[in-house]
């Protein structure tokens, strides 16, 4: 049985999100605790984990800073406030919540394989 608590609904980079907070209650037997692995945040790879495994940084600015660099010129000669004007700067914060949902979703699938593959996991505190 789940109780939703809040629905937050927002329109952000061209595309609709909706937020759900619910409360669930779990009643799921204890486990044996078996693996114990700790990670590092790297520079070059995301995370490495002392397991082996390793995380590499997809970097999607860099993939899409062609298209990005392409827009900002197009904007920069348009007048600014015209119709076209609107439209070019729609497309490249279109641009940047496609960089942003392609972080989140790499961010998402690491941290889920991590978490299914680990019992106890350890990172180290760093001030970066």
């Amino acid at each position: 049985m789940s109780k939703i608590k809040t629905v937050t609904v927002q329109y952000r980079h061209g595309k609709w999100e909706c937020s759900i907070t619910q409360e669930v209650e779990c009643k799921t037997a204890k486990q044996v605790l078996e693996t114990i692995t700790g990670f590092d945040i790297n520079s070059k790879q995301t995370v490495v984990g002392s397991n082996g495994f390793v995380a590499d940084n997809p970097k999607f600015l860099r993939q899409a800073i062609e298209k990005l660099n392409q827009l900002q010129r197009q904007l920069a000669r348009r007048t600014k406030g015209s119709n076209r004007w609107q439209k070019t700067k729609q497309r490249i914060n279109k641009l940047h919540g496609k960089i942003s949902r392609q972080r989140l979703d790499f961010a998402h699938k690491t941290s889920r394989q991590i978490t299914n593959e680990n019992d106890i996991l350890v990172f180290e505190d760093l001030n970066v």
